[in-house]
């Protein structure tokens, strides 16, 4: 089986075994470790827009600058250029 075959297969089998809650809680505790490894702190030090845009666009999504340019700045709002 292919990589994202197991990985489909993995899912799957998650979903039916494993309460939702638990799924949620789970995902919610990667995303928080995630923030924190990138410095950022939810609850006491949130990420700024600039911050935001970079974590989800380069650091997440892997896309370059290039490719989802500003298209405006104003004030603490970023719209990428999607």
């Amino acid at each position: 089986m292919e990589a994202f075959e197991c990985t489909v297969a993995r899912h799957v089998e998650r979903l039916k075994c494993t309460p939702y809650r638990e799924i949620e809680r789970q995902v919610r505790q990667k995303r928080m470790e995630w923030f924190c490894q990138r410095g950022i702190q939810p609850a006491t030090r949130p990420a700024s827009p600039r911050q935001a845009y970079e974590l989800l666009f380069m650091d997440y999504m892997g896309l370059l600058e290039a490719e989802v340019e500003v298209i405006e700045l104003r004030g603490k709002h970023q719209s990428p250029g999607l």
